[in-house]
């Protein structure tokens, strides 16, 4: 139970978790228990990615064999903390890609067995966080690399750290906001510019 509980609890919010366990188990526990647990586990498994992470730079092992073709994709979406808090969570997709045809005969290109890093840590400790992973995935050793993501200085920091030969390929649609942001202020930068430039 304690297993399904943190199951749980890392997909639903704590006193939710607590509510299903009971629901399916007959099990009562509190909100408080569930994000006890959780937590701890969670902790767990961060500690013995780091420590996996550590063997990895200090021993630097050759990698397994990789794809032909892998492609890593990377952003950070924002995540509500505790007392009205966020902070940037960084995500890292990692799948191999594959060329097909549909029924049609068209070709199909599709990235398949992607797994995932996540972390709520800074570019360097996530770029250190990723390495366990992309190793066993063998980016290194894969033919090529392809990184699609927005165009953000740490993105282009933890692609540079394990694969800086890798096609970089901008995800427009996500840089959008940004553009739009940008647009906006090129006019008054100019109009600035132009009345400095008079006087």
């Amino acid at each position: 139970m304690h297993a399904g509980l943190v199951r749980l609890g890392a997909w639903m919010p704590f006193g939710q978790a607590a509510a299903a366990l009971a629901w399916f188990c007959g099990a009562a526990v509190g909100r408080e228990t569930a994000r006890r647990l959780t937590e701890a586990a969670g902790a767990a498994l961060v500690a013995l990615e780091d420590a996996e992470a550590a063997r990895l730079a200090a021993e630097r092992p050759p990698p397994p064999h990789g794809p032909r073709v892998v492609q890593l994709s990377l952003d950070g979406v924002m995540v509500a903390l505790v007392k009205g808090e966020w902070a940037e969570a960084k995500l890292l997709a990692v799948g191999e890609v594959v060329a097909s045809r549909d029924a049609s005969g068209a070709p199909v290109v599709r990235a398949v067995e992607v797994s995932y890093v996540a972390r709520l840590a800074d570019s360097e400790a996530f770029g250190r966080a990723a390495l366990p992973e992309l190793y066993r995935r063998g980016v290194e050793a894969a033919g090529t690399a392809a990184a699609v993501a927005d165009g953000s200085a740490w993105i282009q920091g933890v692609v540079d750290l394990h694969r800086p030969d890798a096609v970089r390929i901008l995800d427009f649609p996500r840089t959008r906001p940004r553009r739009r942001a940008s647009a906006r202020e090129r006019p008054r930068r100019w109009l600035g510019w132009t009345s400095r430039r008079r006087s």
